[in-house]
């Protein structure tokens, strides 16, 4: 499961992020979870993951969860809350997740989900939605794009918004000492929206300042002006999964997950992913291969090591070293 390895202490997370299981028998008894980690990669990026879940007899898991990740072009601050029901043969979920990319965006996303268990073999299917507003920014376009006649050009400030939904599929195949899993989401933008006020315009050579207030603002829902107006900030997020930021914050058109576990005694699991994410707003896409040693010091106590190493179109290749600690307790 990506990045979140203590499978049967982070269900939720798995269940909606890679289609790891929640099988009726994690669930036997009450389970408290707490865990935290660190990644920093070759390029000074961090980020720092924690969380915390409680599992109850009956079949359900709540999980609260926050990240923080800090790179050269990006700072994102996320929280996730989360809740799996498993009723035995299947199950349901739903997550919401507010964001913030600092001086970039804020958005809210909601997911359902549902899968279905047949033995070892678990199938599951995700919808979700999303509502990005960006902060304020400046933009420069010709006057036939913003509709206003006579004039070369215009400079001013837009408020932009979009909208997104997810469809994904996800499966995984438990044996008792090895498993592989996948899932694959794709991402429909809608309800492109920027209001926009001038101030100046271009009439040949001459540069004409435009008073605050002394034009009606101007709304276009045109995906096309849209992408032109936000560009200077939809690029912030271009291979932004490369430097670890988390894929439910980047603006992805395409995300592909694929990995295998290998269990070789009671205390260690080793583990291997490959993701492909690919940008909306950009022909850009990033691959990204990602290690992990997942070790039982305790009973109640797992260590996680992770090695991972991303490469973007647009940014080049970014190593990654990580490490986490989380704890389970009745």
């Amino acid at each position: 499961m990506p990045r979140l390895i203590s499978l049967r202490i982070l269900v939720v997370a798995a269940s909606l992020g890679s289609g790891a299981p929640a099988h009726a028998e994690d669930y036997d008894s009450s389970l408290i979870s707490l865990y935290s980690g660190a990644e920093v990669d070759d390029e000074d990026g961090t980020r720092i993951d924690l969380g915390a879940s409680i599992a109850t007899r009956g079949g359900t898991l709540y999980s609260l969860s926050a990240s923080r990740a800090e790179v050269d072009s990006l700072e994102s601050t996320s929280a996730a809350l989360s809740v799996d029901h498993d009723f035995g043969r299947f199950g349901l979920n739903a997550e919401v997740r507010p964001m913030r990319e600092d001086g970039v965006s804020e958005s809210l996303s909601g997911l359902a989900g549902a899968y279905a268990d047949f033995d070892l073999l678990r199938l599951g299917a995700t919808f979700e939605w999303r509502d990005v507003e960006f902060d304020e920014t400046t933009f420069t376009a010709s006057g036939a794009e913003r509709g206003v006649g006579g004039i070369t050009s215009a400079t001013g400030t837009a408020d932009c918004s979009v909208q997104s939904t997810g469809y994904g599929l996800n499966g995984r195949l438990d044996r008792p000492r090895w498993s592989l899993y996948a899932s694959a989401t794709a991402y429909d933008y809608s309800g492109y929206d920027c209001t926009s006020n001038l101030t100046a315009v271009i009439i040949g050579q001459t540069v004409v300042p435009v008073s605050p207030g002394s034009r009606p603002a101007i709304r276009t829902e045109r995906p096309g002006l849209f992408r032109r107006m936000a560009i200077g900030l939809t690029r912030r997020f271009h291979g932004a999964t490369a430097r670890r930021i988390p894929r439910e914050t980047g603006l992805l058109e395409s995300t592909l997950m694929v990995g295998a576990e290998l269990v070789t005694s009671t205390r260690i699991t080793f583990g291997a992913e490959i993701y492909r994410d690919s940008d909306e707003f950009a022909p850009d896409s990033t691959q990204t291969f990602l290690g992990y040693l997942d070790y039982r010091a305790t009973e109640i106590v797992s260590i996680t090591a992770t090695l991972s190493s991303s490469n973007s179109d647009s940014l080049g290749r970014f190593n990654f070293i990580g490490l986490r600690a989380s704890a389970s307790f009745s």
